[in-house]
């Protein structure tokens, strides 16, 4: 991973999502201030209304080569905490290569392979 920027750059992926709201609620209320390194936080959205002020709208298609590329590019995060999923098994069924790309993001992976610290995270509950 290179050297880490002065400023510290989070990209949510899935931010309008139930976990990504409550999680971008709670960076915002702790300041932008992380580790005495400026926070810049983006977040991909399905709808544009349910942006939090302070956080970055990024465009992102996680079935799209070139849109992960040029999401990573134009943003450059030093972490990616991932909550991008497609979460209803009838969803799934119905559509298994978009759950792929969603609940595997391997296209995002690759792209950040050697740029960012991937922080998976999930609901799903486990036996």
């Amino acid at each position: 991973m290179p050297p880490p920027s002065e400023t510290l750059r989070v990209l949510v992926t899935g931010a309008s999502g139930y976990l990504g709201q409550f999680l971008l609620d709670d960076i915002l209320k702790r300041g932008n201030v992380v580790g005495g390194r400026p926070l810049k936080v983006a977040g991909t959205y399905t709808s544009r209304h349910s942006i939090p002020e302070g956080v970055e709208a990024v465009p992102l298609d996680l079935q799209d080569a070139v849109s992960v590329e040029r999401c990573v590019e134009a943003f450059r995060p030093d972490v990616v905490i991932n909550l991008a999923a497609l979460s209803s098994p009838a969803a799934c069924e119905k559509s298994p290569a978009e759950a792929e790309a969603l609940n595997a993001p391997k296209l995002l992976l690759s792209a950040l392979e050697k740029t960012s610290l991937v922080m998976p995270l999930a609901t799903e509950k486990r036996p």
